[in-house]
């Protein structure tokens, strides 16, 4: 469990400013300086990230086991390795 995080789920809602946390959910506002489009893809992305996070933990478990078990191939090594290192940049150890 990485802490430090907002756990999720976390969701992009069209609430305006001042009612989107009358919920009493964490809020965060993203910043428009690219135009709103890019803003809401980005707010999706990060919306995405604890279900990202998740599934990268998960498979780097599955695929780990399946490296001892059936041995390590330079392209199975290679998504270990890229999984590894996604999972600790979200962990801030990268």
């Amino acid at each position: 469990m990485m802490g430090k995080h907002t756990e999720g789920p976390w969701k992009v809602t069209s609430a305006g400013f001042d009612d989107a946390c009358d919920s009493g959910d964490a809020c965060y506002y993203i910043a428009a300086p690219n135009g709103m489009e890019v803003s809401k893809a980005n707010a999706r992305l990060i919306a995405a990230a604890p279900d990202g996070y998740a599934a990268n933990v998960a498979a780097l478990g599955l695929l780990e086991e399946i490296a001892e078990a059936d041995g390590l191939t330079p392209e199975l090594d290679a998504v270990i390795t890229g999984l590894r290192a996604a999972i600790a940049k979200a962990r801030g150890e990268a």
